[in-house]
């Protein structure tokens, strides 16, 4: 599972589902947004059961250059001249429990304060309120 994704077809063949019916399950609830509302449920379970409030009002931001393969489109890789790494760079946001809340994939040449634009940007958001707590950390305006 952590080398190129979840490798369908080697689910163990003692499995009580067909691969393919995992698969289909998988991609209908990623289409759907359910895996979104699924991971948003858990992580307010998780927040509750801390005796915190269910939506996060800090989070906490770091990000990651990665050598990006040569299968990985040229515009989307850039140059992180700090790290001497040409590839990608993700930027991960969790709460104060290390909860999942964003991650933001952009090319490596781009500055950490500069990740909330859309240029080049994939964002990936867990609730739109967060995005805005995203892009007020980064920019280090107050988020409304």
């Amino acid at each position: 599972m952590v080398d190129n994704g979840c490798k369908w077809r080697d689910l163990p063949a003692d499995f009580l589902v067909p691969w393919r019916t995992v698969h289909a399950t998988f991609t209908r609830w990623w289409q759907d947004g359910d895996l979104y509302a699924l991971h948003n449920d858990l992580r307010e379970q998780v927040r509750i059961a801390d005796g915190r409030e269910p939506e996060p009002s800090a989070g906490i931001i770091d990000s990651q250059s990665l050598r990006a393969a040569e299968t990985v489109a040229a515009t989307s890789r850039g140059y992180d001249a700090a790290k001497k790494v040409q590839g990608t760079k993700r930027h991960v946001i969790v709460d104060t429990l290390s909860l999942l809340l964003v991650v933001i994939v952009t090319a490596a040449s781009i500055q950490d304060r500069d990740a909330d634009h859309p240029h080049g940007t994939t964002t990936r958001t867990i609730r739109s309120s967060q995005i805005n707590l995203t892009i007020s950390l980064y920019t280090g305006s107050k988020s409304s």
